[in-house]
């Protein structure tokens, strides 16, 4: 499913990073010269970095982004209405589980929204460290400037 949409929506940028769960990178038990990691890149070209998998520095990644705003006045993140597994787990869907006693978990329970849910939180943690690879509110202020720009053109 990555391959057709990487070479549909996405044929224009020609590099990347995929973030993920560190283990990813870790020899498979049946082929110890390969990992999930090794496939991925092999596939889609790019780098592979694994992030901390430490829940508290994820979970303080998704925090941070989703209440921060901008200068703008604008969310430092957007999330696209068509990912609507992500809006459900982030709305419940990916939760901790309740014990009977009234204790709560640790960590979130596996499940559907798990591995997006991962996946969002990782990719929001790679861009927390100093924005490596595109500060998203500076990119969105800087194509804000430029819009305001071009549409004083067309106002001339």
């Amino acid at each position: 499913k990555v391959l057709p949409l990487m070479g549909s929506r996405y044929r224009h940028i020609t590099k990347w990073v995929d973030v993920g769960d560190p283990t990813v990178a870790n020899a498979e038990q049946s082929d110890i010269a390969n990992s999930g990691a090794m496939t991925i890149l092999e596939e889609l070209g790019g780098a592979f970095i694994g992030m901390s998998n430490i829940w508290d520095n994820r979970l303080q990644a998704m925090t941070t982004a989703l209440t921060t705003i901008g200068p703008m006045h604008q969310p430092a993140v957007i999330i696209s209405k068509h990912l609507k597994r992500l809006h459900s787990g982030l709305n419940g869907g990916f939760h901790y589980m309740k014990f009977r006693n009234g204790m709560v978990s640790e960590k979130p329970e596996k499940g559907l929204h798990s591995h997006l849910v991962d996946c969002f939180s990782y990719t929001l943690l790679y861009y927390g460290i100093g924005g490596k690879v595109v500060n998203m509110v500076n990119y969105r202020n800087a194509h804000q400037k430029l819009l305001r720009r071009a549409a004083s053109y067309a106002s001339r």
